[in-house]
């Protein structure tokens, strides 16, 4: 009832939203009003030290898998992009292909671009500064999704985080 209308929008993959948002919801844990019982905590922080404890190991099996599937499209000569719903996954996946890629490939460079990089012509500019790169690798979030070219500089897309609502892929 009334945490779904008022989150809802945060929370849920609309397709109604102006711009498309790459920041974490967390309205729901911002807002002073809502009270979170101590098993809500609990299991927040169990959440949150699972989180940090599988950060880059191989535990972490959604990054083995991506970094498998970029390293098959790097071996075949293409320059993928990797879209990632926001911007702490971006930066951490972007941190994480760099370390687990620079044993094949010491040449890689990924990069994450998010909604913090300013505008879409300073988003542009680093991404065509990108171009020069002999392997390289674009870690979006969905800052990217429109307005800016990216076929010149890139052939390859793996969605990383896939959206519960088809229509926004």
């Amino acid at each position: 009832y009334g945490e779904d209308s008022l989150f809802g929008a945060q929370l849920l993959d609309s397709i109604d939203e102006a711009e498309p948002s790459d920041y974490i919801p967390s309205a729901p844990l911002d807002d002073p009003a809502m009270m979170l019982g101590s098993g809500d905590i609990q299991k927040l922080n169990g959440f949150l030290l699972t989180a940090k404890k599988i950060a880059g190991s191989d535990d972490d099996t959604k990054l083995t898998q991506a970094t498998e599937a970029v390293e098959g499209l790097l071996k075949d000569g293409y320059h993928p992009i990797v879209y990632c719903r926001y911007v702490a996954t971006a930066k951490y996946v972007a941190e994480q292909l760099n370390a687990k890629l620079k044993r094949k490939f010491p040449d890689i460079s990924a990069f994450a671009v998010t909604g913090e990089e300013g505008d879409s012509e300073q988003r542009s500019e680093k991404i065509k500064n990108m171009s020069n790169e002999p392997r390289r690798v674009l870690v979006a979030s969905e800052c990217l999704s429109e307005g800016i070219n990216l076929q010149d500089w890139f052939d390859a897309v793996l969605h990383y985080d896939l959206p519960w609502n088809p229509n926004r892929l």
